[in-house]
């Protein structure tokens, strides 16, 4: 993992990459009857979770996948590609509205 974060690191592509603890660690706000509740981890309800990302910034949908598919997984792993909200997804009254905040 460190090796292909540095090639990435060298490439100019990425921006930022975390591991997180393990969601025993974890605390979840919910909402429930218009209150917020906190719940502590582990969450063994989960069926999936991230133990860490890479923030990458790349020209292309098709550049974003040849860096995943190169990421080192074990059998099981997972990779999963999202795309970043930029100011230009949102229609112009209330980008210019979060602007201004």
């Amino acid at each position: 993992m460190r090796k292909y974060s540095d090639d990435m690191r060298k490439a100019g592509v990425l921006l930022l990459a975390e591991g997180l603890h393990p969601s025993s660690r974890a605390t979840r706000i919910t909402i429930a009857n218009g209150k917020r509740v906190f719940r502590d981890g582990p969450f063994t309800e989960a069926k999936e979770l991230i133990a860490g990302f890479w923030m990458i910034q790349v020209k292309s949908r098709e550049e974003a996948l040849q860096w995943a598919n190169r990421c080192p997984l074990v059998e099981g792993g997972v990779v999963e590609i999202r795309p970043v909200f930029e100011n230009t997804d949102f229609p112009p009254q209330p980008r210019n509205e979060t602007a201004s905040v």
